[in-house]
C-alpha cells in the first residue's frame, strides 16, 4: 500500500510549515504538537520525523532525537 498521496497532501505540508515556523521561533512545544498531528496519521512521515527530531534535540532529549533521526534516515537514505 502506497502512502505517497498522504505524504504529499497539502494539509500535511501546511501543518509541517507551521511546525518549522514554530521551531524557528523557539516554540518547541508548539512544533512538537504540529509534528504529532502528522505522525498520528502518518507515523513514518520523514518530514515530521525530522522536524520532531530537531525539536527534541533543542529540548536536550538527545536519545529521542537520535531515534527519530535514525528512523528518518532509514526511510530516506
Amino acid at each position: 500500500m502506497s502512502f505517497s498521496h498522504l505524504i504529499d497532501d497539502p494539509e500535511t505540508e501546511r501543518i509541517l510549515d507551521l511546525a518549522e515556523d514554530a521551531l524557528d521561533r523557539g516554540e518547541i512545544d508548539a512544533a512538537l504538537g504540529y509534528c504529532d498531528q502528522v505522525l498520528a496519521r502518518l507515523p513514518d512521515h520523514p518530514g515530521a520525523l525530522y522536524l520532531s527530531a530537531e525539536a527534541h534535540h533543542e529540548l536536550g532529549d538527545f536519545a529521542e532525537a537520535e531515534q527519530r533521526y535514525r528512523r528518518c534516515t532509514q526511510l530516506v537514505p
